[in-house]
């Protein structure tokens, strides 16, 4: 047993020897991926333009695109990545060796597919992963060049750290923030300031990162998605993708490895029903669902899709029954959102086909939405259909809420500073409507009685600076931002922060806004008895 542990330790050094010496002989390309984001001594960025060396015989295979999403539980990663040229006789493998005293390796094999024209995805699910260990894992597409070594740690069972992100939105490389962004400066690209907001997650030591959907804009680049790749970051942190309404292409299926994707007939459009799928964390149960490519006409074209959701919660919590104490969905049409989608038709449809009503039935704790640019939370909605609102508890306000007994809505502001959407009710920036809220008599519900009936509805009267009845707290930034959740058994803390220090007055504004990178701007602790 000794001589093969010595027999391990010796291949996997000798391996990395050789691969930093071969690295650094060649042009000084040390990244290993094209586009990431390196970070000099002094803690500068640089962006590395690496390329697909797969053609070559005797280079490094360097992946395009590499990345990383959540297997079924925490024993398990899937890999995904591209490398230039067709399929033909290429392969998917990895290897990860433990960095514990056994250095155990393994090893495992995947599939390949043409992606878009001159490009071939490769994906390759690893199984077996230890809880509490550290790998080292490279990626080939021949089983005999292999990538340089990357870091992965498998979190320990019992409380853990994670990440949430939505609208990083990635256009082009050189594609501006939002100008009315307050950080950073609005010459910034976006891309940069992706880049930025992982930076920030990385060291937050996050375990992986929970989406809500746009990772990129428009659907069919490639190179937004070899920008959305380029932070590091993306080859150690498995990240769960949601469908929004700029991701509806083919194209997120090639660059993402899903576990447990459900499949319905009832939803012919692939687009619409691709991206859904669950996975266990610990002891937390997340379900992905796409309301983002969904437009339905009316509600009870809504409700195909409604029974779909309800199908997809039934089966993750057949599979994983007994394994978990909460249970987080993901989308990316927020139905409590408070600004400009707050009165849009297809979201109303959604809402009334019975979204939240499900919400409730299948007992979810929190929903996790974007789409709508800004930071709010709800109160803990007792879901409705059929045209009443979905009753909020005001009773359980504040930032400790104990035994909440219906979901809490949240909806994540930007991750790039692409772009932001301003509230009517906000007193730290003159409400200007750029995008323009939805003119809808009847939606969003304002208010409501003691039959769950509204009282108050409609997008003019939002514009008058009535809010949503669901709505505990709102918040717009306008400064990129990432929410930093902390499970411990049954008690959950989570925190929402701005990546840049900022303070000013907005003109027109009647307050002063204040925001402190290493403070959160919102932070909730929720126990379950």
């Amino acid at each position: 047993m000794l001589e093969k542990m010595k027999e391990k330790s010796v291949l996997f050094f000798t391996i990395l020897f050789i691969t930093v010496i071969f690295i650094t002989a060649c042009s000084g390309d040390t990244s290993g991926v094209s586009g990431t984001l390196d970070q000099d001594k002094d803690g500068s960025n640089k962006t590395d333009q690496n390329k697909d060396n797969d053609s070559d015989p005797g280079s490094t295979f360097s992946p395009l695109t590499l990345g990383l999403t959540p297997g079924n539980d925490t024993t398990e990663v899937r890999i995904n990545w591209y490398s230039d040229g067709a399929a033909t006789n290429k392969t998917a493998k990895a290897r990860f060796i433990s960095l514990n005293e056994e250095e155990e390796l393994i090893e495992a094999t995947g599939t390949v597919n043409a992606a878009s024209a001159g490009k071939t995805a490769h994906k390759v699910e690893v199984t077996g992963l230890v809880p509490g260990t550290s790998y080292k894992y490279s990626v080939s597409n021949d089983g005999t060049r292999w990538s340089e070594m990357y870091d992965f740690n498998v979190p320990a069972v019992g409380a853990f750290r994670f990440a949430i992100v939505s609208d990083p939105q990635i256009i082009t490389a050189s594609s501006k923030i939002d100008p009315r962004s307050r950080y950073p400066h609005t010459d910034t690209t976006i891309v940069h300031s992706w880049q930025e907001t992982m930076t920030k997650i990385i060291a937050s030591k996050a375990s992986f990162i929970a989406c809500c959907g746009d990772q990129v804009s428009p659907a069919n680049n490639e190179a937004c998605y070899t920008s959305f790749f380029s932070p590091p970051g993306l080859r150690s942190l498995p990240f769960a993708p949601i469908v929004g309404n700029h991701d509806g292409h083919m194209i997120f299926k090639h660059h993402f490895n899903l576990p447990n994707e459900q499949d319905f007939d009832e939803i012919p459009i692939i687009t619409q029903k691709m991206g859904q799928y669950f996975y266990l964390y610990n002891n937390v149960l997340f379900v992905a669902l796409n309301t983002g490519a969904v437009n339905p006409g009316n509600a009870a074209a809504a409700k195909i899709f409604i029974n779909c959701y309800d199908q997809i919660l039934t089966a993750a919590k057949k599979t994983h029954e007994n394994k978990f104490d909460w249970l987080i969905v993901q989308h990316h049409k927020s139905t409590a959102g408070v600004a400009e989608h707050c009165a849009d038709l297809d979201i109303q449809y959604l809402v009334e086909a019975g979204f939240e009503s499900i919400m409730s039935k299948h007992n979810v704790d929190f929903v996790l939405a974007g789409h709508d640019h800004h930071f709010s939370r709800s109160y803990p909605l007792s879901g409705r259909d059929g045209g009443l609102v979905s009753v909020p508890d005001k009773t359980k306000d504040g930032n400790e809420i104990i035994n909440p007994g219906d979901p809490i809505y949240f909806t994540i502001s930007p991750a790039s500073g692409m772009k932001y959407y301003t509230i009517s009710a906000d007193p730290y920036f003159a409400y200007d409507n750029v995008f323009g809220v939805k003119n809808n008599p009847v939606y969003p519900y304002l208010g409501l009685d003691a039959n769950a009936a509204s009282t108050m509805v409609g997008s003019v009267l939002y514009m008058q600076g009535n809010l949503p009845v669901s709505n505990a707290k709102f918040v717009q930034p306008f400064i990129p931002s990432y929410t930093i959740v902390d499970v411990d058994g049954k008690t959950m803390t989570i925190k929402t922060y701005a990546i840049g220090t900022a303070k000013g007055r907005s003109p027109g504004a009647s307050k002063d806004y204040d925001f402190d990178e290493e403070i959160p701007y919102d932070e909730i602790t929720v126990t379950k008895n």
